[in-house]
């Protein structure tokens, strides 16, 4: 079964391997991390599948 994560694609943003650590069960979970991320730095982000 896949885990998700996500990355942000903003350079020399702090948070951007804070998703990749957090592992998601669901696509859906890791895309509101994401969309929260995004909403807070005006950040791109890009959802990671580990299967």
């Amino acid at each position: 079964m896949s885990t998700w994560g996500w990355v942000c694609q903003e350079n020399g943003c702090p948070s951007k391997t804070d998703g990749a650590r957090q592992r998601y069960r669901s696509k859906d979970a890791a895309q509101v991390a994401a969309k929260a991320h995004t909403k807070a730095t005006g950040h791109k982000t890009r959802i990671i599948e580990y299967t």
